[in-house]
């Protein structure tokens, strides 16, 4: 992406990104660089098996 004195967001939804090449002519400088990890859903299956066997004793 060819830019001058701006901030620049990209996005992407899918994949996974697993490097990132970047080249300039000049100096360039890079500032908080934001990124979000995949939830571990372990927890919340176990969470919801748990419930579900609670509810299972309390109703039985």
């Amino acid at each position: 992406m060819n830019g001058n004195a701006g901030a620049r967001l990209f996005a992407h939804r899918g994949g996974l990104i697993d490097r990132v090449v970047i080249t300039a002519g000049t100096p360039f400088a890079i500032a908080q660089v934001r990124y979000g990890l995949r939830p571990d859903l372990t927890f919340t299956a176990a969470l919801a098996l748990l419930i579900t066997v609670i509810l299972a004793v309390i109703l039985a």
